[in-house]
């Protein structure tokens, strides 16, 4: 009986002993991390500057929403408008791609997103949509520029350019609409 009691006895500790390290690796607790890339980051680490967005992956309206700035509108002689949308906090490539500096894809994708998702802000008056035209790096800042288009034509005169410090973080966006 003490042989068949030492017995259980040590097969009772091995199953504890992987119930409990079951338990603790499973009950962890594991912070999602927003990530371009196929990797689960609560088994690996990621390196989100390595690959495009993952297909299905949508991201939240909150990365691109414009929720605080100031606005001026200068309008000119002809009858043309420029808002210029300034002192805009918290739009930042930071928060997408961390730290830069960051390539002229995601400079671009960042861009169109803030375009996308501040439509009733930046929606030109008459018809058309913005399109993508250009984006010139520097040492410190980017641009990023867009052109109206409507009907497959572009109207002459406007344009939508969103300036970005050294570090990604949008500073400016100058809106020209002509008459």
């Amino acid at each position: 009986m003490g042989r068949a009691f030492r017995h259980l006895k040590r097969h009772l500790a091995e199953f504890l002993s992987a119930v409990l390290l079951v338990g603790f690796l499973s009950g962890g607790s594991c912070q999602a991390s927003l990530c371009f890339e196929d990797c689960d980051p609560c088994v690996q680490s990621c390196i989100c500057k390595t690959c495009d967005q993952q297909p299905g992956l949508t991201l939240p309206e909150s990365f691109y929403r414009m929720s605080a700035f100031n606005l001026t509108v200068l309008v000119d002689p002809e009858g043309g408008r420029l808002k210029i949308f300034h002192e805009v906090l918290g739009l930042s490539l930071l928060r997408l791609y961390g730290s830069g500096p960051h390539d002229p894809l995601e400079v671009q994708r960042f861009s169109e997103g803030i375009v996308s998702v501040n439509r009733e802000v930046l929606e030109p008056p008459r018809a058309g949509a913005w399109v993508f035209d250009s984006i010139e790096q520097f040492p410190t800042a980017s641009v990023v520029t867009f052109r109206r288009v409507s009907g497959g034509l572009e109207i002459e005169g406007s344009s939508l350019a969103l300036l970005f410090d050294r570090v990604g973080n949008l500073i400016e966006i100058d809106q020209h609409d002509p008459r």
